[in-house]
């Protein structure tokens, strides 16, 4: 099961396409752990009200973290508010530790013929040949690190180069409104994980520089429209992206545009042709290219002292992928990002100097900048995965040995599947499997203790190992995560498993479940310390929080959130953030939510995706979306729906290794299975089950699919790359599959 494991990473499922999230865990730099909230405060475990509801106002109460009911956190230590102090922290508690890790491939003369055990185990699990693939890729070495001074040093010299070459000048003295900060003081950093965007990163906290991730899954359009709005003059990013950025944007949106800075060297032997062409495509639009180890080497020979920023200076601009339209400009100040941090820290999270965390969310993102931040402000390290995660996360993973391992519901959902279907493989192994499995989640659940010697050393061991061994934290963020899953992740991997609940706007985590809470699942937890959470009445799709519970149903609405952790708003978009935030601070996140009895938020609905039926029936389709992919035949699926129709229909990607398994279709092309009358057939029924055991309505369910053998991806633009569905593209994509269905029905 483990080629599906890295296979499915980009596979989308509909709970992880369902909220537009962003979630994070941390650990506070105590190693004591708190009290039992349970012990505390009886009911109430995650949250108290803080202020009631306002019927007048269609809002319900207030609600805070329970650790801090009275204020709301900024910092965690006085003085540590900002992100470069957060790095100056950590290169000091690590005692200059390791900082950032990496592999690079070895040498003819270090490479085996065998590849030794790891590389044997490898290919075992990706069927490539030892040392390669067969199509001449190296075998790779151990992790290489940088201690926190080495990061410094290359992020100074990176920050001393462009403000010596006046591409880039300082935000000094008081923050302007960060909506007015000029392109001269905006970075761009365009590649995948790696450490040289570290360097990007670090040389713009040390230098009061606004950092401006670009990806390339955004799509031209976006990154375009990017570049026109912040009109940034420089940007750091792979040889790769260089190239494609000079070749297919247009000469007028680059006007801006005055260095690139790219990571690799261009003085490989091997490459000097392509070296050549990505510096005189810059030429050529009048860009002066560089790379990396020049321009370390020039800012090396003049430095520049730091011009550290004050916690209200802009730190980020976050662009969200999006769903449909171009991107917002999430706007982050340096007290968003520490807020955010602090606040989980408060929860009683224990992150430690001596964790390791493997990087391959992309950093483009709030929910891995995060982390960084975090692991950061303890000392801890991080090691990337290599650029194709889909070949080598898991043996990255078992490389690494990770103590930190945050993940999205995508991946996890397929992790637990595969795990399923291999235990469901044989009589004895399901036998056993179920009673291990049952006899310690008992346990789990009455005491809140993850760890049973017996069944963790003679049998859960098994499945710790194939993460490496010492994963002790696994996160979950993104989206929903089942409590079924949740669960099981927690008896079978014999570690803390937490989800929470955010979004680009709130840093990454708004809320987050308790790590010493292992009984209750189902839920993403309370308000973080940094922030406070309330519900808003939603009549037409009859949400109602106003009444505070008293009539006896639930308190559900719109999540709405506030607090140091929240952005101030959209760049250079004021009617779009007039739009989603209230003159008093309320964010409004357009998902809605209820509160549970012991204080926790449940998500239950997106308001944006809720449409009505012709014959008036209101249907929310990610919900939909959320059950079938419950469905053991279904790997993706997405679900679609018009006002003037009477049902819902849905396109497939069934699950090949479980259909295959069934049909014994063994050897059979994809394309062949998914035009075969048995499979459909297979399929129906077990989304007709899966759809009754979770409650759906008779007009939520879908009357027809179409199957197709394609996963949904990247490639084709049918995601975003936080593995949502992009609606309008799939409709668009699929036009022809969806009429001919509706006009069959």
């Amino acid at each position: 099961f483990f080629q599906p494991f890295t296979t499915y990473l980009f596979k989308t499922d509909a709970s992880q396409r369902s909220i537009s999230h962003s979630a994070s865990v941390f650990f506070s730099p105590s190693t004591t752990v708190p009290t039992r909230l349970s012990t505390m405060v009886g009911k109430e475990e995650y949250s108290v009200q803080h202020a009631p509801a306002d019927p007048s106002r269609g809002r319900g109460s207030v609600r805070r973290n329970l650790r801090s009911p009275s204020r709301l956190v900024a910092t965690l230590t006085e003085g540590d508010d900002t992100l470069y102090k957060f790095f100056q922290r950590g290169k000091r508690v690590s005692n200059d530790g390791r900082c950032v890790g990496w592999r690079e491939p070895k040498s003819p003369s270090e490479s085996t013929s065998s590849g030794g055990l790891l590389s044997t185990l490898s290919s075992l699990l990706f069927k490539r040949r030892p040392g390669g693939d067969g199509g001449g890729e190296p075998e790779y070495g151990p992790y290489k690190w940088m201690k926190y001074s080495e990061v410094e040093a290359a992020a100074t010299a990176l920050g001393s180069y462009l403000i010596n070459s006046h591409v880039v000048v300082p935000i000094s003295g008081q923050p302007p409104d960060p909506n007015r900060v000029p392109g001269c003081c905006m970075v761009g950093l365009f590649s995948e994980n790696r450490k040289e965007w570290v360097f990007g990163a670090e040389a713009c906290n040390a230098y009061s520089l606004v950092s401006v991730p670009l990806y390339e899954t955004l799509g031209q359009e976006a990154i375009e429209h990017i570049l026109v709005q912040t009109e940034m003059q420089v940007i750091i990013c792979s040889k790769e992206l260089a190239l494609k950025l000079f070749k297919h944007t247009r000469p007028d949106i680059l006007t801006f545009v005055r260095l690139v800075v790219v990571m690799d060297s261009l003085s490989s032997d091997t490459e000097i042709a392509k070296d050549m062409e990505v510096k005189y495509a810059g030429q050529r639009l009048g860009i002066t290219v560089k790379d990396m180890s020049e321009v370390i080497k020039k800012g090396k020979e003049k430095p520049v002292p730091h011009c550290p920023p004050t916690t209200k200076h802009l730190a980020t601009i976050c662009y969200t992928s999006g769903t449909t339209g171009v991107p917002k400009g999430v706007m982050m100040l340096h007290e968003n990002i520490v807020a955010d941090c602090a606040g989980a820290m408060m929860n009683g999270y224990d992150l430690r100097e001596t964790d390791v965390h493997i990087s391959y969310l992309p950093l483009a993102h709030m929910f891995e900048r995060t982390i960084f931040a975090a692991g950061f402000y303890v000392g801890a390290c991080a090691g990337f995965s290599r650029k194709n995660i889909r070949k080598h996360l898991l043996e990255d993973i078992m490389m690494l040995k990770p103590t930190v391992f945050a993940s999205v519901p995508r991946l996890l959902n397929r992790v637990h599947d595969k795990i399923m279907a291999k235990v469901n493989h044989t009589p004895v192994m399901r036998t056993v499997f179920r009673y291990a499995y049952n006899q310690k989640l008992k346990e789990m659940k009455s005491s809140g203790v993850i760890k049973n010697v017996m069944w963790d050393t003679f049998f859960f061991s098994m499945f710790r190992k194939k993460l490496g061994g010492r994963v002790r934290l696994l996160a979950s963020g993104s989206a929903p995560l089942s409590s079924d899953v949740l669960d099981f992740l927690r008896v079978c991997f014999s570690c803390t498993a937490v989800q929470g609940y955010g979004l680009t706007e709130t840093s990454a985590a708004a809320t987050l479940g308790l790590p010493e809470e292992m009984k209750t699942s189902g839920h993403v937890g309370g308000p973080i310390s940094s922030a406070e959470v309330m519900l808003v009445d939603v009549p037409e799709l009859g949400y109602f929080a106003s009444n505070g519970g008293k009539d006896g149903k639930p308190e559900q609405g719109e999540v709405c959130i506030r607090g140091p952790c929240v952005s101030p708003g959209y760049f250079r978009s004021k009617e779009k953030t007039r739009e989603v935030w209230e003159k008093d601070g309320w964010f409004h996140s357009g998902d809605i939510g209820e509160w549970l009895p012991n204080g926790s938020l449940k998500i239950i609905d997106r308001k944006k995706n809720i449409f009505k039926l012709s014959q008036g029936e209101y249907v929310a389709i990610e919900k939909i979306e959320n059950v079938y992919s419950n469905c053991p035949h279904v790997a993706q699926c997405f679900v679609y729906g018009e006002s003037s129709k009477h049902c819902l229909i849905a396109i497939v990607v069934p699950d090949m290794d479980t259909i295959v398994a069934e049909l014994s279709l063994s050897g059979v092309p994809h394309q062949d299975i998914v035009t075969r009358d048995d499979v459909k057939q297979l399929v129906v029924k077990s989304m007709e089950k899966t759809a009754k055991s979770n409650g759906l309505k008779g007009f939520e369910c879908v009357r027809d699919i179409y199957l197709t053998a394609d996963e949904f991806d990247l490639e084709r633009n049918l995601i975003t790359p936080s593995f949502k569905l992009k609606r309008k593209e799939l409709a668009q994509y699929f036009k022809r599959e969806l009429d001919d269905m509706y006009a069959h029905l």
